[in-house]
């Protein structure tokens, strides 16, 4: 073979592969379902809510925004009370913050420092209730029910739950022990 045949083999073979990839063919799948039986860390990274209370009342009676805090409920049991985020229509809370990140040597070691729910992947349900968490009357921002099978590891997107307009929760895989 020449190297002008060569070349035109490369081309050839560059194009294939650039079509195939804008296809969706041969791409590395991102959205990948949990993995039943695997561990993971669930939290919410960032929460925003609408404006006003459903009825258009101010959150707090000073005017002020809602002070966002969250729960994760697992199997009937509350398995995590987030921190909460004081006077925002924005909440965030940040892998980075909770010593956790995404990637292969990222994950929270020991148990005293999981600021994240851990789960087992099984069918069921897991549920975030929001709310404005006032010392003396505190209000219900929204709840969402999530099926397991449905949540993808990584980032997983709602909107529009009740007073919710976002809420971005993430799922972490815990490696195996013998990967610690």
């Amino acid at each position: 073979m020449t190297l002008l045949a060569v070349r035109r083999a490369i081309r050839s073979i560059a194009l294939l592969i650039a079509v195939a990839l804008a296809a969706g063919c041969g791409s590395r799948d991102t959205a990948a379902g949990l993995k039943p039986g695997r561990q993971y860390y669930i939290y919410v990274d960032y929460i925003e809510v609408q404006a006003t209370q459903p009825g258009g009342d101010p959150w707090d009676v000073d005017s002020s925004g809602p002070d966002v805090s969250y729960t994760i409920t697992w199997q009937g049991n509350e398995v995590f009370q987030s921190s909460k985020r004081s006077d925002s229509l924005v909440a965030e809370w940040k892998a980075k913050e909770m010593g956790m990140g995404f990637g292969s040597e990222s994950f929270i070691k020991g148990e005293s420092s999981a600021l994240a729910a851990r789960i087992t992947a099984r069918p069921g349900i897991l549920t975030f209730h929001v709310w404005d968490s006032d010392l003396v009357d505190g209000d219900d921002i929204g709840t969402l029910e999530v099926p397991i099978e449905e949540l993808k590891e990584g980032r997983n997107e709602f909107s529009d739950v009740e007073a919710i307009s976002k809420i971005v929760i993430m799922a972490q895989p815990i490696p195996p022990i013998e990967n610690r």
